[in-house]
């Protein structure tokens, strides 16, 4: 019972302070690249999805890539928006519950907001 004390511990000490730039990175990759093939093929030309996706996947490429904290807490607000914006699209087309991989935009929605709570901490903890 011990060990799942210690799993629990580590896995919230991951969540809330570990530096969170390599999944700011994957979700990145899937908001510019992935999520406007998926969403044009599967739900139809969602104009204001696509756009949103594209620029706030650039936008977050580019605040880690120059590794500003600041940059970076405003592209993670994106990112999250993105990603709730997407499930929520799912959603309401009737297509989240089709296919299990879908869910996937569920999790990189939890994802991104786990990724917005911890880079804010960072940048409140630095000023």
């Amino acid at each position: 019972m011990e060990i799942v004390g210690t799993i629990k511990k580590n896995i919230k000490t991951i969540l809330s302070f570990a530096d969170s730039e390599f999944l700011e990175l994957l979700i990145a990759i899937l908001h510019t690249f992935l999520l406007p093939l998926a969403v044009w093929a599967e739900i139809g030309f969602k104009w204001h999805v696509i756009l949103m996706a594209i620029g706030g996947g650039i936008f977050q490429f580019y605040s880690v890539g120059i590794r500003d904290l600041r940059c970076r807490y405003y592209s993670t607000i994106v990112a999250s928006f993105v990603a709730i914006l997407t499930a929520e699209q799912y959603i309401m087309n009737g297509l989240m519950w089709e296919a299990p991989s879908r869910l996937g935009w569920v999790i990189i929605a939890f994802a991104a907001i786990v990724n917005q709570i911890r880079v804010t901490k960072q940048w409140k903890a630095k000023k």
